[in-house]
């Protein structure tokens, strides 16, 4: 459903106020908001949070190990994950380095049908799939509806070991949400790590409440 185009064009206007942008950019950053014209989709990051450059932020999730893959599986499944990235947003510069929260929003249009595929199919496939590829996954809120951006939504919450080439495994926490929306399913994973960070459940929220999709 989204916020309708009202709504959207006077969120982008409050974005680009001031702003020279050139009529051919499709996604903008422009401050604290971002902006992805072709889609319809706008945000505001958290204050002193970092727009990752996915030119850089892929070699962090490249880099990521899951189980029970080879390594050509590995590599598919990496890609995969990194084709429907839109964007990408961290508590700290350089996220490849440490682990901090971080924030990603992916849409996949490709081979989701809304006309066959249910979010609770889904999220279901993906609760149970997901403790063959990530250590010791667990989900610790079960999925629940709920609305983001005036869109009907799955939100669910999972524990698991992050684990990484050139970081120190972690146990973390992941807030994902799922969205249909316009022909496309967006996913929305909100990542923290209670027990070496300070917590980001207040940035989360001021990251949900801004999110607009028309």
């Amino acid at each position: 459903m989204g916020v309708g185009r009202r709504a959207f064009l006077k969120f982008t206007s409050m974005a680009l106020a001031g702003t020279l942008v050139d009529p051919k950019q499709v996604a903008i950053a422009s401050g604290d908001y971002y902006i992805h014209r072709k889609l319809g989709l706008g945000f505001r990051r958290p204050r002193h949070w970092v727009f990752e450059a996915l030119t850089g932020f892929p070699d962090l999730s490249r880099q990521q190990i899951v189980q029970n893959l080879d390594a050509e599986q590995q590599r598919v499944f990496n890609e995969e994950q990194m084709e429907t990235l839109v964007a990408a947003i961290t508590k700290y510069a350089k996220a490849d380095e440490r682990f901090g929260p971080c924030i990603t929003v992916h849409r996949n249009a490709d081979d989701y049908d809304p006309a066959v595929d249910s979010l609770w199919a889904i999220v279901d496939d993906y609760v149970e799939g997901m403790p063959f590829l990530l250590k010791d996954y667990a989900c610790i809120v079960a999925p629940h509806e709920v609305r983001l951006s005036n869109c009907e939504a799955v939100q669910l919450k999972s524990r698991y070991v992050f684990e990484h080439e050139r970081i120190a495994p972690v146990l973390i926490e992941d807030e994902c949400i799922a969205v249909a929306h316009r022909n496309a399913l967006y996913s929305i994973h909100l990542y923290d790590a209670p027990a070496i960070s300070e917590g980001a459940g207040e940035a989360f929220a001021q990251f949900k409440s801004s999110l607009h999709l028309i």
